[in-house]
Formats: C-alpha cells, sequence, structure tokens
C-alpha cells in the first residue's frame, strides 16, 4: 500500500529523518486499520452490496459521511455542501452559493444582507454573483451599529 524510497538517501551512522519516523507512524496506523476495522467494514460493504441498487452512494452517505464527519464538524468550514457542488472558480458566485443556505454576507467587517428573493422567485448564482461582486469592490463605509469587533 505504501512504498517509501527515503530510507535510501539516510546517511550511515546518522539518525533517522523526520520524514521516515512520519512513514513509519503512518504505515503502522495503516497495518493497523487493515487488521481491525477493514474486516467489518468489508462485511458490511458486500451486505450493502447485495440488499441496495445504488450501494456506493449509500454507502458513503451511511458510513463515511454521516459516523465519521467529526473532524468535519471541528473545522471552521461553514458549508461544507458548496464543496462537492463547485462549478466555478469566482469566487463571488461561490459566496453566492454559501448565501443561499447562510442568507448573509461578512465583507471587511461589514455585515450585508442579500436578498434571496426577487418578486417571489428565487435570485439566481449569476444575480448572486453581480451583487457581490459589488459588495467586493465597493469601499465599504460601516454605520456603528453594523460594524463587528475585530481581534487584531
Amino acid at each position: 500500500m505504501l512504498y517509501y524510497h527515503g530510507f535510501l538517501f539516510e546517511e550511515i551512522g546518522k539518525p533517522v529523518s523526520l520524514p521516515l519516523k512520519i512513514f513509519m507512524n503512518v504505515e503502522k496506523l495503516a497495518d493497523e486499520v487493515k487488521t481491525t476495522i477493514s474486516p467489518s467494514f468489508q462485511r458490511k460493504l458486500w451486505l450493502n452490496f447485495f440488499t441496495s441498487r445504488n450501494y456506493v452512494s449509500h454507502w458513503w452517505k451511511e458510513v463515511v459521511y454521516m459516523q465519521y464527519r467529526n473532524s468535519l464538524i471541528h473545522t471552521n468550514v461553514g458549508c461544507a455542501d458548496v464543496i462537492y457542488q463547485k462549478t466555478t472558480d469566482i469566487q463571488a458566485v461561490l459566496a453566492g452559493e454559501v448565501i443561499i443556505f447562510r442568507l448573509q454576507f461578512l465583507h471587511e467587517g461589514c455585515w450585508y444582507g442579500v436578498n434571496v428573493f426577487n418578486n417571489r422567485r428565487l435570485v439566481r448564482y449569476a444575480e448572486f454573483e453581480k451583487t457581490l461582486q459589488a459588495i467586493i469592490d465597493g469601499k465599504p463605509d460601516p454605520d456603528e451599529k453594523k460594524q463587528i469587533i475585530r481581534l487584531e
């Protein structure tokens, strides 16, 4: 599974370098997973394969995402769903997708309210892009009531 040639570049008689120690630790952890957790996962996957029509997405959602999302909860990612729907590299469009879920936008210490509906229809991503690009390009002038406290 893991294949490393770094030991070929180690000096004879010197202590093992840090990258080799890290590799050995990762190799030990991989062997531990291989002997403890993976056999039960393999059995569950085979059972799910025989009982479900779309076992891959079902397996990913139920086991990997729902049960092992602890690291996702403790990160600073606010809207992880947007990551999986990435269709562009334009930051204003991505921020528009986040606003659909969060309905607020923070830029240089100012909170901006962005309309979600326009004449009883949901605002399109292109309209969000134009609005957010205007906010990003503009110079914010926050009044005292809407300014937030920054810890610098």
